[in-house]
């Protein structure tokens, strides 16, 4: 009962985003916009997307130290965009995703799974900050922090991240009992330093993937903005959709477009773009949709 007021909760928040919206700029013009749609742009966009969920697969493949076969890290990433779509939170997708890859696959330890998770999901946010703090070179006054600072934040991020697997080693060898910590004991067994760097290359990938997905995305509804700003877009966004505060991102995507972008003075281009990023998540919702429609069929035979 509570997590379905708590759903419903984040669905009032979105529609409220949306009728904030709707109220201050015209639907009608946004539209517009997608009716003029530049094909070739929104199926590079689209084509980018499936990329870079196909590299988050596997990087988490590499993040479970190879503990999990490479092509259901690449099934189970598509099923977890279904549920990123319709759940509150990245986050939720994120355990969602667990508990329907370990009901499908009664062989997976649910230890080395669940520490392989928490580890993708350190990657991938630490490597976004990183390079948000980065991409606000090119707009400073957004956190009003002068560059060198901006500079020596993502460097010391960088080292931090590096040294992930030493840290969590450390920590876990301070207490005798490996059941105190059992993921992660689980998964440093697997997990060595050379394993990690290729995670954290990996997440830097996806993240220009991700940019460049926003920044075709952009074009395609006649817009454009810098690479960099575009970054900056992105990591804004996605630290929006990792908490649980809307449902899909609706309203989050056009709003945050809206407020950076200000300055294009073109609120229902803008509007436009969510919509049609939105579209592509879709496409790759459904696409994990038949995933698990086809896992399940398979199941049910076997």
């Amino acid at each position: 009962m509570k997590d379905k007021a708590l759903l419903a909760l984040k669905i009032l928040l979105s529609a409220a985003l949306v009728f904030f919206l709707a109220r201050r700029f015209s639907f009608a013009e946004a539209a517009e916009y997608l009716l003029h749609v530049r094909p070739l742009s929104a199926l590079a966009s689209l084509a980018l997307l499936g990329l870079s969920i196909g590299l988050s697969g596997w990087r988490w493949f590499f993040a479970a130290g190879g503990s999990i076969r490479c092509g259901a890290c690449l099934r189970y990433s598509w099923i977890g965009h279904l549920y990123a779509m319709i759940l509150p939170g990245a986050l939720s997708a994120d355990v969602a995703k667990g508990v329907v890859m370990k009901s499908k696959d009664s062989k997976q330890c649910s230890m080395t799974l669940a520490g392989s998770i928490i580890m993708d999901r350190v990657a991938g946010l630490g490597s976004m900050i990183v390079f948000g703090l980065l991409s606000c070179l090119a707009r400073p006054e957004l956190l009003h922090l002068p560059p060198a600072v901006l500079v020596g934040l993502a460097v010391a991020g960088a080292v931090g991240l590096l040294l992930v697997p030493a840290i969590v080693r450390l920590v876990v060898r301070r207490f005798d009992r490996a059941e105190k910590f059992p993921a992660l004991h689980a998964l440093m067994h697997n997990l060595h330093g050379h394993i990690w760097w290729k995670v954290l290359l990996l997440s830097v990938a996806i993240h220009c993937v991700n940019i460049t997905v926003y920044w075709t995305g952009l074009m395609a509804v006649g817009g454009y903005e810098d690479w960099w700003q575009m970054g900056i877009y992105t990591c804004l966004l996605n630290l929006a959709l990792v908490l649980p505060v809307s449902v899909a991102g609706v309203g989050l995507r056009e709003q945050i477009a809206v407020m950076l972008f200000a300055a294009s003075n073109n609120a229902p281009m803008q509007i436009a773009f969510g919509w049609l990023v939105l579209a592509l998540n879709l496409v790759h919702a459904l696409i994990g949709l038949a995933l698990q429609w086809g896992r399940g069929r398979s199941a049910n035979q076997e």
